[in-house]
């Protein structure tokens, strides 16, 4: 159930089981909660305008509602909201960008957001820049003119290449695919074996397939899985020489449970054979901070600015 009364309903749950596993004094001791947000937040960083994940969401009150849930643990607690690639960047400023690792104080930062989407943020000289209308979203950049068809409505957005479902959904378009001169029913050859090309992969044997089976097939060798992390490298790169030539960023760094090593590793190398040459170029392209963490570790730290009326840093153990 994805019902708006559902899933905060969820949150609440999930608050209340983290208050337990963090071995504090129970709700006594929680100051506030922080909680990012796949969607554009408004003004007022209290309710949700429109989120791509809920599309039924309009204008929804989320930090009021689960204000309401959690008063029964504790009356009058705060809730912060945040995007979740705001979040995300946020914990990365915290820890510092940058291979010196300097403060992210005076950094031209974008991060990059790798999960259930593709969500970026951008820090300039070292303050999160939401835009005229809060409204920045680099996943919807389109990479690819006339490419797939995007939830958003939109054909080639980078979220279409890059984001954990599409990667999953890619492997098993592959996987499926017939070769020349053969006929399939479903992907599978009329005589009922798959095709040599493609029945040797580890992913082949699963019977359904995620984003982190593909990751790991491709780091591992997995000649299927490495054809769709390097398509998805390809549409990283060219957002990423966008995002250069838009904002000139000392830093890209990437965050979400897709981000991984060997990703970056794709991504670097073709954004190396794609990048501008007329003048230096030396941004830094590296795995977030806060890595998988890194939405969670930033809410954190807007709940407690929220409340101590000053950033607070959070730990990044």
């Amino acid at each position: 159930d994805w019902s708006f009364e559902a899933v905060v309903a969820q949150l609440a749950a999930v608050a209340d089981e983290a208050v337990g596993a963090a071995g504090v004094d129970g709700w006594d001791s929680v100051r506030a909660v922080g909680l990012s947000q796949p969607g554009q937040v408004d003004g007022s960083g209290r309710n949700v305008v429109a989120a791509a994940n809920f599309p039924t969401w309009e204008d929804a009150p989320i930090s009021d509602a689960l204000e309401a849930h959690l008063a029964t643990h504790r009356p009058g607690l705060h809730v912060s909201l945040i995007e979740d690639s705001n979040a995300a960047l946020l914990a990365e400023l915290q820890r510092g960008s940058g291979e010196s690792g300097e403060s992210g104080s005076g950094q031209t930062v974008v991060l990059v957001a790798l999960g259930g989407g593709v969500g970026t943020a951008v820090a300039i000289d070292g303050k999160i820049h939401r835009g005229a209308r809060r409204g920045i979203e680099g996943g919807h950049a389109i990479v690819y003119p006339g490419g797939r068809k995007c939830a958003c409505g939109q054909l080639g957005c980078l979220e279409t290449y890059a984001s954990g479902p599409s990667i999953a959904r890619r492997a098993d378009e592959i996987l499926h695919e017939a070769p020349p001169g053969y006929e399939a029913d479903g992907g599978w050859l009329t005589n009922g074996a798959m095709h040599p090309a493609v029945a040797g992969s580890k992913l082949a044997r699963l019977s359904k397939i995620e984003a982190r089976d593909v990751l790991e097939a491709a780091a591992a060798g997995d000649a299927v899985a490495a054809r769709v992390v390097d398509e998805a490298a390809d549409a990283l790169a060219l957002a990423c020489l966008n995002y250069c030539r838009m904002v000139d960023p000392h830093v890209i760094a990437f965050a979400g449970g897709v981000a991984t090593d060997d990703l970056l590793r794709r991504v670097r190398a073709r954004f190396d054979k794609l990048r501008w040459n007329i003048l230096d170029d030396p941004v830094e392209i590296r795995l977030a901070a806060g890595g998988a963490d890194a939405g969670a570790l930033g809410a954190a730290a807007a709940a407690l600015e929220a409340a101590g009326g000053a950033r607070r840093r959070v730990s990044f153990a």
